[in-house]
């Protein structure tokens, strides 16, 4: 299954794909197009990519879920938001180009969905609410806060 991208208001769904990794968060999108590891990405932040690389396994520590335009249910990135308790929506295609930073968005790993929750928030003021996921723990990898 891929993704349907649409415009939608509060609670539609905006992207269908493969339910990845268990679980709900909310919060601002921070869509990632470099690549690059960003050390300001806001704890419980919803990462937004085209593709995870190993290199990018520190952001797990902060983030509150994630959406992938590229990937499969064994993936790195699912492994990874599996091991980190993370719901995830992976083979989101276009998800980078239609989920702005900021974007507010629900994160539903159980049904392999993404909706738009709410008004953009501003990046640094991102927040996570979840049924599973790593907000408020210890920052192990030492990412800061």
């Amino acid at each position: 299954m891929r993704s349907e991208p649409a415009m939608a208001t509060e609670g539609e769904v905006v992207h269908r794909g493969l339910a990845a990794a268990p679980g709900r968060a909310e919060g601002a999108a921070w869509v990632l197009r470099d690549g690059n590891i960003h050390p300001d990405v806001p704890r419980g932040a919803i990462l937004v990519a085209r593709m995870i690389h190993p290199h990018l396994a520190p952001l797990f520590f902060r983030i509150g879920g994630v959406v992938i335009e590229e990937g499969a249910l064994l993936q790195h990135a699912t492994t990874l938001a599996r091991e980190f308790g993370l719901p995830a929506v992976v083979g989101v295609l276009g998800a980078t180009g239609s989920i702005n930073d900021g974007d507010r968005i629900e994160v539903d790993g159980d049904a392999g969905e993404v909706r738009r929750s709410g008004p953009a928030l501003d990046r640094p003021n991102a927040t996570l609410r979840g049924t599973r996921g790593r907000a408020g723990s210890a920052d192990p990898a030492g990412a800061g806060s």
